[in-house]
């Protein structure tokens, strides 16, 4: 089966993709710089939390930082060092959860609020390390119901006091869960030293992103097994330290159909599709668009209606049709749920969350893909969440597919009840119990054995990784490395934080120009590939690509001297497809005429 992301018509977008990766990589590693020459240790950790700031919006293709989490680790051990006077790992009494923020809508607050609710036999506690934000009701509700209690950090503190206190704060608890932001740098440096700290887990809802604290976190704990797996091979966990927590899911009411349906105006007897929609996961960046997937189907599929939260009425997401109820943000999806007969995975980037809790209600989810886990970052694996994922590799497939589920009573049925009798079984209260005593006794017995990943993890971007690329790119256009450093210039030292515009973008400009100083001296590739638009597009993907990755500083293109004007215009198309790198194109025989020593001769691809 064909992937959907990697047909031709998409090739152009994810060549473009790949670019924007070795782009945003360019500024990355900019900050990097800045964070691994400075002198002053607090503004080194500041200029790390800007680089995955800047990381946790424009994505650079890694999944895992060497340098950086040595250098924050370092500061961690030197500023926040343990005392050594906790025993062994020992039953699990209390539980402290730390957050960056929680927020009122799904994601990690829900499985955050959960978790706490869920888990009754232990004495549970929020850290919210941001110290200005309110708590969302239905989190204030979670920790009433819980009889847990919110701490927050000490208002205008520097990052290692922050650190020591929350350091503290964990000494009185007998294990520690992270839920927090990708760029989060008080919890890296709070738990690197191992030393009389309880064990730590990471929730690893940014699986898709680089975040830091590999070396500060015993177990990561992620949704499911793609994320699991991708822990290992690409942040350098040990198979053991990795492990699968589900997100608890409460199964819905599907009692409540005819209610749900009536009160959005909906024929009792009608098919119904349901679609959870974040707005930059449907943004049409991959053909097809989702709205020309939706307009397909109410075409084809006589009287079927589309139940969409999240898009707002008229919203280009979504087709104007009278069959498309848009009912904008939606605090409980349940009666959604209980309205539909199937849920439309959203395309490019798949739902997670929504996937688990429609499963739990009973749906089967349509999902376009082929299936495969190299692209579980973007797409849902065939027959995940115990075979409710039916996947089709194209949009007329998916019709296909859709319209058999709507029309067979009894498939659809069964394949429902066995979604939901998977959900209850590994996510209901007695499963997810399970899973979570399953997790603690990893944490325990892997207490204090976090490690720092190590430099050459497998750090080649997947064009899934392409894809996020692009959907950030839209969803985050207006986001510079000038705001991802005054994001986080209240973490520097006071003589050091910019006063004005003037002095932020001096400082920015700075960085940015010595990464480019120092792409200068590496060294020059070249190449002389076919003078067709898929062999060009590819070459300049691959210049871009190493260009990020500091294996090269610039490509001279080798063609023959009537193949220049072609070459030309090719080049320049694809130059426009992405950010620029440099290039210089030269009329000889081929690369032995050209190339010199220390060159890095690159093959035909």
């Amino acid at each position: 089966m064909t992937s959907p992301l990697r047909t031709p018509a998409n090739a152009a977008a994810l060549a473009e993709g790949h670019g924007l990766i070795a782009a945003d990589r360019e500024v990355f590693a900019a900050f990097a710089g800045g964070a691994l020459a400075a002198t002053g240790e607090l503004e080194a950790v500041a200029l790390a939390e800007m680089a995955y700031g800047w990381a946790f919006r424009k994505h650079p293709g890694l999944l895992a930082c060497p340098p950086l989490e040595r250098l924050v680790h370092a500061a961690g051990l030197r500023h926040v060092p343990g005392d050594g006077r906790r025993g062994a790992a020992g039953p699990v009494r209390s539980v402290l959860h730390v957050a960056t923020e929680v927020y009122d809508y799904g994601g990690h607050t829900r499985v955050l609020e959960r978790w706490i609710e869920r888990d009754r036999d232990r004495r549970s506690t929020l850290m919210l390390l941001r110290h200005d934000l309110p708590v969302p009701a239905a989190t204030a509700r979670a920790i009433e119901r819980a009889g847990a209690s919110v701490v927050r950090p000490t208002a205008h503190a520097d990052l290692f006091e922050r650190a020591r206190h929350l350091r503290a704060l964990a000494g009185l608890h007998d294990l520690v869960v992270l839920h927090v932001h990708p760029h989060e740098t008080i919890t890296a440096l709070a738990f690197a030293d191992p030393a009389g700290r309880p064990p730590v887990v990471l929730f690893n809802h940014a699986s898709h992103q680089l975040w830091l604290g590999v070396g500060a976190v015993d177990v990561v704990a992620s949704l499911w097994e793609p994320d699991r797996a991708i822990a290992v091979r690409r942040r350098g966990f040990a198979d053991a330290r990795s492990v699968v927590l589900p997100l608890p899911a409460t199964p819905g009411a599907r009692q409540e159909r005819a209610a749900a349906r009536a009160a959005l105006g909906i024929p009792a007897d009608a098919r119904v599709l349901a679609t959870v929609a974040s707005p930059y996961k449907v943004q049409h960046v991959l053909e097809p668009a989702f709205a020309d997937i939706v307009a397909m189907l109410l075409e084809r599929l006589d009287g079927v209606h589309l139940v969409a939260a999240g898009p707002e009425p008229g919203d280009a997401a979504l087709p104007a049709h009278p069959r498309v109820h848009a009912l904008g943000v939606v605090s409980d999806l349940g009666p959604v749920y209980a309205a539909a007969d199937l849920l439309l995975d959203t395309w490019p980037a798949s739902g997670g969350t929504v996937m688990i809790d429609a499963a739990a209600a009973g749906l089967p989810i349509v999902s376009l893909g082929d299936g495969d886990h190299a692209d579980a970052m973007v797409r849902p694996p065939a027959g995940l969440l115990g075979g409710a994922v039916q996947v089709a590799a194209t949009a007329e497939e998916l019709v296909a597919v859709t319209g058999a589920l709507l029309t067979d009573d009894a498939r659809r049925h069964s394949i429902g009840a066995e979604a939901a009798a998977f959900a209850l079984r590994t996510r209901g209260d007695a499963g997810w119990q399970e899973a979570l005593e399953r997790v603690v006794a990893c944490a325990v017995e892997h207490a204090g054995a976090a490690v720092l990943p190590v430099d050459g993890l497998d750090a080649e971007p997947s064009d899934a990784e392409a894809v996020l690329a692009l959907l950030f790119a839209t969803s985050h256009a207006s986001f510079t490395p000038y705001h991802a450093y005054l994001h986080a210039a209240s973490s520097l030292p006071a003589a050091r934080r910019p006063t004005d515009e003037g002095a932020l973008r001096a400082r920015v400009d700075q960085l940015l120009a010595l990464r480019m100083a120092d792409a200068a001296r590496r060294p020059r590739a070249v190449a002389a590939p076919p003078v067709t638009p898929d062999a060009i597009a590819r070459l300049i993907a691959d210049v871009r690509a190493r260009v990020a990755a500091d294996e090269i500083g610039s490509c001279t293109v080798v063609v023959a001297p009537d193949e220049v004007a072609e070459a030309v215009e090719l080049l320049q198309a694809a130059l426009a497809a992405g950010p620029d790198v440099e290039l210089e194109l030269v009329a000889a025989g081929g690369v032995a005429d050209v190339a010199a020593a220390g060159d890095v001769v690159l093959p035909a691809i």
